[in-house]
């Protein structure tokens, strides 16, 4: 399913208050889930942010 880096999605909510740093280690995060050949993601992934 993640396959490919053209597709990237986000709600509106998260483009307008999350740093675009921090949407782009979430995205890197994702990548290196990929890499674990025993790991599965859906199409649907969620992050805690604390602070």
């Amino acid at each position: 399913m993640f396959d490919t880096q053209e597709n990237r999605y986000i709600t509106r909510g998260v483009n307008e208050q999350v740093p675009k740093e921090i949407q782009q280690r979430c995205f890197q995060l994702i990548d290196e889930k990929v890499k674990q050949e025993d790991v599965q993601l859906d199409y649907l992934q969620i992050f805690e942010c604390r602070g």
